[in-house]
């Protein structure tokens, strides 16, 4: 299972952060995503799919942007 992230969104500073787990999902991932423990991103990855989000503010970014919010995807 993986862990929770120790990362700050750049958007709230909320540090209520999971990983984007690409892919299809199994019973184990589908449970983890309920209890808010990962986010799911699909079965399509893209090359400049976001691999972090925030729990909080629903704001999605990828680890490696350095935390410059307007690399981010917001779906909110």
């Amino acid at each position: 299972m993986p862990r929770r992230a120790t990362y700050k969104c750049p958007k709230c500073d909320s540090t209520d952060i999971v990983p984007i787990i690409y892919g299809y999902p199994g019973p184990e991932l589908m449970e983890d995503s309920a209890l808010r423990k990962i986010e799911l991103g699909g079965c399509v990855i893209e090359e400049d799919a976001p691999d972090r989000h925030c729990n909080d503010c629903e704001y999605q970014w990828d680890k490696t942007s350095n935390y410059k919010k307007t690399t981010g995807v917001s779906n909110g």
